[in-house]
């Protein structure tokens, strides 16, 4: 069992990060093209479409919660399919009834705003859509709480690319129509994008819950019971949690920055680097099945497993997130005058600056976010909500204060700094809770080492590719095709470093090489982990075992 459990945890956190980065990719497209002043909605489009995401995510954190909340307690209790199905079945219930409560409170609240069905008056039409998209979102995070909690992260993982994909096919229908000057159309129109998001993937999720055991009987109308309460409780504690792994630590600043500026173009170049820095919370797809590991190694009092989650994690975060900030953060520039044009490097839309500040702030807060799922599944759901739920009201609060400050002549620059802020203050808090509730301590080690990693190739990255010369960047990334050679040249520099300054140790290239071989790739493979073994030889920083 404990040999297959580590192997599940990757697998299922690997379904979760591919599901995400597949869905990810739709939706960059999406803001590529409505960002675009010639063929899209220029920034005011793009400030339209995450401020009603910025709003969906923070009302869609209680139906998470109680979905991450209900697949725990399943977990835990998963010896005893009883219980099991009872938990399953209150947490369905509650997690459908609290979107149906949600969703019909933010449609009556849109009337009051303004006239929603005219989509004249962009904040009420917003609330109208968002109203509708909560309703079908209790009935998916209901769903797919059982899903998760059974171990089928596959089906999790379409389901999460599904939404995205619909939401791209419409939104490039509704631009069309948009653009169209007979229709005379409003710009605010694309946000139903999110109405033919959510229907097709409750559908498919509802096609793979009927084939579940207890798929018949999760819907039986009998009263719900003091479990209900319970995983309401949990919930909540887990929907605070979810601030980062969504995004809302984000998207907050859309609102902040709307309520400020009151300029939708603002807040558009600022979503587009929102949409990149998301990346640095890649990591975060293995949460949901490192809560539920961890919950079933709890429930058999196994603290040397849990001990070992702590050491797996904290060496994907490392590995991955430190990767994703390798490539994003040196090809920075490039990627914005790429794919969005040089208007987002210059003047008030100038979002440069703000892009290295933002994603950096991500990547501390993916790292406090994926540590504490393990207290999350140990039960500690009360801890890890002021925990993190701290870090949002900081950054909140140094958002606001920077932009009220207005230090910098950008709004966008002053948003930034003060989102970058809020998780950093908070980081040495983190050790603290890990030793008291896990009884271990965070690996810094393969951080620090990792960490040198980052740094070299970053120095490289900014010296070839940043415009910090009076002639400007010394390689010019203004294409696609140059843009994706550099891409493979920083992550191979990257992972070369790792390996040099031992981040990366031998037993994990002998894992490595096993894998190649077991999907027939080791005539890939074999010369770059070759390769990899060469430079531990000569390192100075790696220490290998006698005989290697």
């Amino acid at each position: 069992m404990k040999s297959e459990a580590p192997q599940n945890l990757l697998a299922s956190g690997m379904w979760q990060v591919v599901g995400t980065l597949i869905g990810s990719i739709f939706i960059w497209l999406l803001v590529v093209f409505v960002s675009q002043d010639i063929i899209g909605l220029k920034a005011k489009g793009v400030g339209i479409l995450n401020t009603a995401y910025a709003i969906f995510l923070a009302f869609s954190l209680l139906t998470m919660g109680i979905g991450k909340a209900t697949s725990q307690r399943v977990s835990e209790n998963i010896s005893d399919k009883r219980v099991a199905f009872e938990h399953a079945r209150n947490g369905t219930i509650v997690a459908i009834l609290v979107g149906i409560i949600v969703g019909v409170g933010l449609i009556i609240t849109s009337f009051f705003i303004g006239t929603p069905l005219t989509f004249q008056s962009e904040l009420s039409s917003i609330f109208f859509v968002i109203g509708i998209v909560m309703i079908f979102t209790g009935f998916r995070d209901g769903l797919s709480s059982n899903l998760a909690a059974v171990g089928e992260y596959d089906d999790m993982a379409k389901a999460f690319a599904i939404n995205p994909l619909f939401q791209f096919l419409a939104g490039i229908i509704l631009i069309i129509l948009i653009r169209n000057p007979s229709l005379s159309l409003p710009v605010s129109l694309i946000i139903i994008v999110y109405v033919f998001g959510i229907i097709a993937q409750t559908m498919f999720l509802t096609k793979h819950f009927r084939r579940l055991w207890f798929n018949t009987q999760i819907f039986r109308l009998t009263k719900v019971d003091r479990r209900a309460f319970k995983i309401f409780r949990q919930g909540v504690y887990f929907a605070i949690t979810d601030i980062i792994p969504v995004g809302i630590l984000g998207f907050i600043t859309v609102i902040i920055l709307l309520a400020f500026t009151g300029n939708y173009a603002t807040v558009g170049s600022y979503s587009i680097i929102l949409g990149y820095s998301l990346g640095a919370l890649t990591v975060a797809g293995f949460a949901w099945p490192l809560i539920t590991s961890v919950a079933e190694a709890y429930g058999k009092r196994d603290t040397n497993r849990i001990r070992f989650y702590l050491h797996l994690i904290a060496k994907i975060y490392f590995y991955v997130t430190f990767l994703v900030l390798a490539f994003t953060l040196g090809l920075s520039h490039g990627i914005i005058w790429t794919f969005h044009g040089e208007i987002y490097l210059q003047g008030s839309l100038d979002v440069w600056i703000p892009f290295l500040l933002v994603i950096s702030g991500f990547a501390v807060a993916a790292l406090e976010y994926i540590l504490s799922s393990i207290l999350l599944g140990i039960g500690k759901g009360r801890a890890t909500a002021i925990y993190l739920g701290s870090i949002f009201l900081i950054t909140v609060g140094f958002t606001t204060l920077f932009l009220w400050l207005n230090l910098f002549s950008s709004p966008q620059l002053n948003a930034a700094i003060g989102f970058l802020l809020g998780p950093l203050i908070l980081l040495p808090i983190l050790p603290f809770l890990i030793k008291k509730y896990v009884g271990e301590s965070i690996p810094w080690s393969i951080g620090f080492k990792s960490l040198l990693a980052l740094a070299c190739t970053l120095g490289v990255a900014a010296v070839l590719l940043w415009p910090i010369w009076p002639t400007g960047a010394l390689i010019p990334v203004t294409n696609i095709f140059v843009l994706v050679i550099m891409m493979v040249l920083i992550v191979l520099l990257f992972v070369i470093l790792l390996v040099f300054f031992g981040s990366i140790p031998p037993e994990d290239l002998d894992l490595m090489e096993r894998k190649a071989k077991e999907y027939g790739l080791e005539g890939i493979a074999g010369p770059l982990l070759s390769f990899f073994r060469k430079i531990m030889h000569v390192s100075p920083f790696c220490k290998l075992p006698e005989g290697k």
